[in-house]
């Protein structure tokens, strides 16, 4: 077949990201989607690298663009409150291939008026689109049992298609225009995109630390500099060691106190008006006190930049390299940000946990962090108001959310190494406020809300097969983290330019975006994938290209073709077709003229001696007309 080729040049492609998007090399770096080239390594959603087999562009694709769909609602009640900030988003070609998760649906509905109860179990099927190619969506397998059906029989039924891995849900990839028209909306909203979580660890804190300070380091040193550090970010001052503390928040100056000793400083507290306190790490040579001097924790503020540019009294910053940090360092610098400006709830019996600041570069820090480990992050901004109750102007202010979804491991064990008790062991927030949650760690959705039919009589078959079942519950393994999954919507664009990253390989050809967004491989146009506008849809048997509604082949079973409504509706009465599997004609009830069968049988007969009217063929009988 010969290669459709663009004015560029460039062979014709299907997929591509809009420049700009920036990617992942395998080194962990992130250069925007242009700059890449032939023989570059990206970094794959296994945390492995692909190589870059060609790099192609072309200026007129039908774009899309997927944003992250929020439950932010204050905004639209609240004219004064201003938008959700941080919303995922990426533009993308039309044919671009997400890649998707989907939770696996076992449903048994009871049609009490029909006499029968109905059981549905979602599968990864075939399907034929209007343009000619097969793609792979989600649909339901049915099957109808009579309301006396033994409970085994069911389970005999379900047990082979469930799944029995990752939490009961499908990974696929489908193209962005492929979901929103083949995919139906209950469906879609059962669907969530993957983010891809750093479980690498590439040590920077620690290694730095030794060079230092010219000896070892052990964990537990590493963990009171990281937790030192998180907590200065919240409630440290830009002079250097000092903070800003609760004079009656013992549980948190003890650890202060305690941290601080293990890297040879003390404590010295200022008390003020009512609970507010200042501290101060001291270093000593001899018996004389010095602040800010040799100070082990303004060194590596200092030398690893957590001030802007370096120096003190700059604005404070987070480092890129935190989101790759080792893992108990990324931990414990959380758990020190949270024991001094956030705090904790249960809410709709999963943790969460809030953390305000009114600085970009900490806002864009405790962002990548999070997700990094695999958190849900969402985040609500307050613009720069007057606060009437305490008469004072607010500045911009961002508030983060964070939960765990699918790493609800992983959010204990930060909690765990807070040094607070309320927060290790928070209260119950009784009042439920949905206005800043974006992810999803149950696929809680309409798809999943009760059929009005389905009846609770039948509460006890479902918990007998989801026990016999023996399904493995979704769990978080050592050193790594689970995907993370959020609801989106896709938006239609205009046609520009974009830009396709052909990968090797056979197994794992995806990327990631900065967005921590898992996208599949472009691939080159060929017959298989190209769309085929002139294509049309025949019946199987008389070729028709037009009828009310097609019906599935019933000598078939479950197969692509398709026969007209006037096929099917002849051959459910006569069961008879053309026994050549080429012609597949469907034979019609012929009665002579100016008689009237006395009945269907001898009518059968008659047409039984015939041949088939286009090719000839002996007629093939196929059950009782």
């Amino acid at each position: 077949m010969k290669q459709c080729r663009l004015m560029n040049g460039d062979p014709e492609f299907i997929g591509g990201l809009v420049p700009g998007t920036k990617i992942f090399l395998a080194n962990w770096k992130t250069v925007p989607i242009e700059v890449i080239k032939v023989g570059d390594e990206v970094l794959t959603s296994n945390g492995g690298a692909a190589k870059v087999e060609a790099v192609l562009r072309d200026d007129h694709h039908d774009l899309v663009t997927i944003r992250q769909n929020t439950r932010h609602r204050a905004h639209l009640k609240d004219p004064s409150v201003e938008k959700p900030w941080g919303i995922i988003e990426i533009t993308c070609s039309k044919r671009q291939k997400l890649v998707l998760s989907t939770k696996q649906r076992i449903k048994i509905s009871k049609r009490g008026r029909r006499g029968f109860m109905e059981v549905s179990v979602s599968q990864l099927a075939d399907r034929q689109t209007k343009d000619g190619r097969i793609i792979k969506i989600i649909k339901d397998k049915s099957r109808r049992f009579p309301l006396t059906a033994e409970r085994s029989e069911i389970i005999d039924y379900v047990k082979p298609m469930v799944l029995r891995s990752e939490g009961r849900c499908f990974t696929w990839q489908c193209e962005a225009g492929d979901l929103v028209e083949y995919v139906n909306k209950k469906r879609q909203a059962g669907t969530r995109m993957i983010l891809q979580p750093f479980s690498i660890e590439i040590p920077v804190l620690g290694p730095w630390l030794q060079q230092c300070f010219g000896r070892n380091i052990t964990a537990g040193q590493l963990e009171a500099m990281a937790w030192l550090l998180g907590f200065w970010i919240g409630d440290g001052c830009r002079e250097g060691a000092k903070f800003a503390l609760n004079s009656e928040d013992d549980d948190v100056n003890t650890r202060l106190e305690e941290n601080a000793k293990v890297w040879g400083m003390t404590l010295r507290m200022w008390y003020g008006e009512g609970r507010k306190a200042s501290g101060f790490l001291h270093t000593y040579t001899g018996a004389e006190r010095l602040w800010n001097v040799n100070n082990p924790l303004v060194k590596v503020l200092e030398g690893l930049r957590f001030y802007e540019n370096g120096k003190r009294k700059d604005r404070k910053n987070v480092p890129l390299f935190m989101r790759t940090e080792e893992i108990v360092v990324r931990e414990a610098f959380l758990a020190g940000l949270i024991d001094s400006d956030g705090y904790c709830d249960i809410q709709d019996g999963s943790i969460r946990v809030i953390i305000p600041t009114a600085y970009p570069p900490i806002r864009d820090g405790m962002r990548s962090i999070g997700r990094s480990l695999g958190l849900n992050v969402s985040t609500s901004f307050r613009g720069a108001h007057f606060y009437e109750r305490h008469g004072q102007n607010k500045s911009d202010t961002w508030t983060f959310y964070l939960s765990g979804g699918t790493n609800d491991e992983t959010l204990r064990s930060i909690l765990n190494r807070c040094s607070c008790e309320r927060k290790r062991n928070p209260k119950i927030q009784y009042c439920t406020n949905t206005d800043f949650e974006e992810f999803d760690s149950d696929y809680q959705s309409e798809e999943n809300e009760n059929d009005p039919e389905d009846n609770d009589d039948l509460s006890g078959i479902r918990e007998g097969f989801e026990d016999d079942l023996e399904d493995d519950p979704e769990e978080q393994q050592d050193g790594t983290f689970n995907f993370g999954k959020f609801r989106f919507e896709i938006i239609p664009g205009r046609k520009d330019a974009v830009i396709g990253l052909v990968l090797s390989g056979t197994s794992n050809r995806t990327f990631v975006t900065d967005d921590q967004i898992v996208c599949a491989s472009a691939e080159l146009s060929t017959e298989r994938l190209e769309s085929r506008p002139y294509f049309r849809r025949r019946c199987l048997s008389c070729r028709t290209e037009t009828t009310p509604k097609w019906c599935k082949v019933p000598w078939l079973g479950y197969v692509l073709d398709r026969i007209c409504l006037a096929c099917s509706t002849r051959y459910s009465r006569t069961h008879m077709r053309c026994s050549n599997d080429l012609c597949n004609w469907v034979f019609r009830l012929r009665v002579q003229k100016g008689k009237k069968p006395r009945c269907k049988k001898r009518q059968v007969a008659k047409i039984v001696t015939r041949q088939c009217e286009r090719c000839g063929s002996t007629p093939l009988q196929e059950g009782n007309p």
